[in-house]
């Protein structure tokens, strides 16, 4: 969560790894995502 709000309080834009939800913008919308699935333990597994 540290990247995303570091990022969100610089008011970043652009194609970064930070914006999950793709809108180009790095948002309180990008820290809700990440806080809501961090708070049920979501997460990948990938070969």
């Amino acid at each position: 969560m540290t990247p995303v709000d570091n990022d969100a309080a610089g008011y970043l834009a652009g194609y970064l790894s930070t914006d999950v939800n793709g809108d180009g913008i790095i948002d309180t919308a990008d820290i809700t995502i990440i806080d809501n699935n961090s708070a049920s333990y979501t997460g990948v597994i990938a070969p």
